[in-house]
């Protein structure tokens, strides 16, 4: 790197009189606000981590039946919710590797944890009694009967 005569760098400069606005107590400020977003992301991170449960609805005269995608998931891990008129999935998984290399002294552990899930608001009061699931090839399938349909929107809530 050829030195043009008359420059240098930027760190080698005399100090000016002026007064400096960046002090040493606005770059704190900058520390402190990125430290804020770091722990609030991380606070956040358990959240962010979720999918959602692709689904297929169809219906015939006397029941509805619900498909959601589940691959990945064993039948254990898999929950469903019905409460008046709603259906709740969700499904969580927790992975542990470990690997220990007794040569070496070398002990790593990592966990994860995957979630996912989905709600189903429908127009008709669900019977949890009345409601089959049944889980095969990674597809949860749930079937419930039409019971009383509701009159108005405020009847879903």
């Amino acid at each position: 790197m050829s030195k043009r005569k008359g420059w240098t760098p930027l760190a080698s400069k005399k100090k000016s009189n002026l007064p400096n606005i960046f002090d040493d107590s606005f770059y704190e400020f900058l520390r402190s606000v990125e430290n804020f977003f770091d722990k609030s992301m991380q606070q956040l991170k358990p959240f962010l981590n979720h999918e959602t449960i692709p689904i297929d609805i169809h219906e015939t005269s006397s029941e509805v039946v619900v498909e959601a995608q589940l691959s990945g998931y064993n039948k254990d891990q898999i929950k469903v919710e019905i409460s008046g008129n709603q259906i709740w999935i969700s499904a969580e998984k927790k992975e542990i590797t470990e690997t220990i290399d007794e040569n070496s002294n070398h002990y790593y552990k990592e966990q994860s944890l995957q979630k996912a899930e989905r709600s189903l608001t429908l127009p008709f009061i669900v019977s949890e009694e009345e409601t089959k699931t049944t889980y095969h090839d990674g597809i949860l399938k749930i079937i419930t009967p039409k019971k009383k349909q509701l009159e108005s929107r405020m009847d879903y809530f």
